[in-house]
């Protein structure tokens, strides 16, 4: 019983344990079979990675996502093939080239999360610079010239718009060149003020014409003796032009008629010599002196002088303090000096009155004027007059804006008008004081295309930059507006209207418009001149610019109307016109509407 019994124990470990080893094996086959799907699925059946591109953290963030696609199971004697890559565009190459966009440059380099290169953000250059081959560089005229510069070919500038424009005062002109009004250059090589030979215009010193005017006269007085005289005129060089066109000068007086010791100049000719009395008096209750020039009369005491006939005499009236001057009568009158010809005896009166002084000053922290009836005072700046004894004067006070008039003093006093009688000299203090300005504001809008800069007369707008100004209540304001090189001025808006000068009164806060646009740039055109036949001759326009001779072409802006003029030299004659001219009249007017040549034929007889 206890034999069979561990028999059957026995077996059933033995059974137990085949079945144990059976599952284990078991499970070895499913675990290698789960180990191999999963490494084939690892290898081909792998959702791709993502690519994420950052262009700005608050941009929507694009997710490119390809499907994949399953590749075949390879034999278990291939190897896996590779994963597909996503792959990015270069917008540029090389790393660190350069270019340019419109007036700013961009580098080329990586500036995001990828490996392909791209342009960074533009970047603008100074306001003084251009933009070349990716390059802020300062801007130049043609030739490598900065602006504000001279060309080394004179007279050529470099002005603000980068232009290569004439400016002879500025930039000089070549060896044997003048500088013109119109700023180019010209050679000389004809004329009555040409230095032909170092073809230069002669100096302003050389005379280049003698008597171009005469005059007469009695330089030398007009005592016995004395002699007629003659003086002429000369013309000289300008020093700018071959013409003879400069100023006119008197040469030194010279003898034309030698007078005999009876005789003396009279009227620019020689007569006897003959004397006139003139005798001066003195009237009224003033006193006073009277002298006269040539000298001979010092009335005072010496009140008359023989002055020889011819002759002219001066008199001059002086009054003794206490007294007014009130002027001549007899030969002379008026107040101020007394001319006389001596062609007769003559006489002249004095009229002096007694007269007393009246001194106007002010006082106070203000400001203002004081005026007289009659006339006399005007203070501002005539604080001081001389009025005839027993005068009824009236002095009115107006104060300047900011201030108000408060009082005379003795011997007026109040604030209505000073009424005074001139029975002594008197003095009257005006005062003021100062209440403070009414100002209201003024600006000034700039519109339109183009540029300009609007100033103010009083000063205080200067736009550019400073645009509104206070002014004073009732300031009378003048505005101009000067446009740029580049520009036009079109005209006032707001306050003002038209195109000339705006004035105005400020009386309340105002506003004005100053429209400025850019110039229409019309083309150039060449007129160009040429000469023929046997004979010689000039040719030279309005405006300038021809001088053929040997400058024989000019540059016209369209439209120009250019005038040509024809000179015929020596004993050579004008024979006619050619080409864009026609006709035998001396002058051709052309309109510069496209290139024209013209041809001029002078002829010998």
């Amino acid at each position: 019983m206890l034999k069979s019994e561990k028999r059957r124990m026995a077996n059933e470990i033995n059974s137990r344990g085949q079945s144990l080893i059976g599952i284990m094996i078991v499970l070895v086959i499913v675990g290698a079979i789960s180990g191999g799907f999963y490494y084939f699925s690892k290898q081909f059946f792998e959702t791709p990675s993502i690519k994420i591109e950052e262009s700005n953290p608050t941009e929507e963030i694009n997710i490119s996502e390809e499907e994949p696609t399953p590749s075949p199971i390879p034999s278990s004697t291939s190897s896996p093939s590779p994963t597909p890559l996503i792959t990015c565009q270069d917008e540029c190459s090389p790393i660190d080239s350069k270019k340019c966009s419109n007036n700013s440059y961009r580098i080329c380099g990586n500036y995001d999360n990828d490996k392909c290169l791209e342009w960074n953000p533009a970047t603008e250059c100074p306001s003084d610079n251009i933009c070349e081959n990716g390059i802020c560089t300062i801007k130049k005229c043609t030739g490598g010239i900065l602006s504000g510069q001279c060309s080394s070919n004179k007279p050529m500038y470099c002005n603000d718009d980068f232009n290569l424009i004439y400016k002879c005062s500025r930039c000089g002109c070549p060896s044997n060149y003048i500088c013109q009004s119109d700023e180019t250059c010209i050679q000389c090589i004809e004329g009555l003020c040409c230095d032909i030979q170092n073809k230069t215009f002669r100096p302003s010193s050389y005379k280049c014409q003698e008597k171009a005017g005469s005059e007469y006269s009695c330089p030398w007085g007009y005592t016995p003796g004395s002699d007629v005289a003659i003086r002429y005129q000369s013309k000289y060089c300008s020093g700018k032009s071959a013409l003879c066109n400069g100023s006119l000068k008197w040469e030194e007086w010279i003898v034309y008629t030698d007078c005999l010791v009876s005789e003396a100049c009279v009227k620019n000719f020689c007569a006897p010599y003959v004397e006139f009395k003139l005798a001066v008096s003195k009237s009224g209750t003033g006193s006073g002196t009277i002298s006269s020039s040539p000298s001979g009369i010092n009335c005072g005491n010496d009140c008359s002088k023989s002055f020889a006939s011819g002759s002219s005499v001066i008199l001059t009236a002086i009054p003794n303090s206490g007294s007014i001057f009130i002027g001549w009568s007899g030969t002379c009158n008026g107040t101020g000096n007394c001319t006389i010809a001596i062609n007769d005896n003559k006489t002249v009166t004095a009229n002096f009155l007694i007269g007393y002084s009246l001194n106007i000053s002010k006082s106070g922290t203000g400001s203002g004027t004081i005026t007289s009836s009659p006339s006399g005072i005007n203070c501002g700046t005539s604080c001081s007059k001389d009025f005839i004894a027993g005068t009824l004067i009236t002095l009115s006070a107006s104060a300047t804006s900011g201030s108000n008039f408060i009082g005379w003093s003795s011997p007026c006093s109040g604030i209505d008008k000073c009424i005074l009688v001139m029975d002594s000299n008197k003095s009257v203090s005006a005062a003021f004081d100062y209440v403070g300005i009414t100002k209201y504001d003024l600006s000034v809008i700039k519109s339109g295309t183009g540029s300009g800069i609007v100033t103010s007369s009083p000063s205080g707008i200067s736009c550019g930059t400073d645009c509104t100004e206070s002014f004073a209540l009732w300031t009378a304001i003048t505005l101009t507006a000067s446009a740029n090189s580049s520009s036009v001025f079109a005209g006032w808006t707001g306050a003002c209207t038209g195109t000339d000068k705006c004035s105005l009164i400020i009386s309340s806060n105002k506003s004005v418009v100053a429209i400025f646009n850019t110039k229409t740039t019309l083309p150039n055109y060449t007129l160009s001149v040429s000469k023929s036949g046997t004979g010689s001759g000039m040719v030279t326009s309005s405006p300038t610019g021809i001088s053929c001779g040997s400058d024989c072409s000019e540059t016209y802006q369209s439209g120009t109307s250019v005038t040509l003029y024809t000179t015929a030299l020596g004993d050579s004659i004008f024979g006619g016109w050619g080409g864009a001219c026609a006709g035998t009249d001396t002058n051709c007017v052309l309109t510069m509407d496209g290139n024209k040549s013209v041809k001029v034929t002078f002829t010998t007889p």
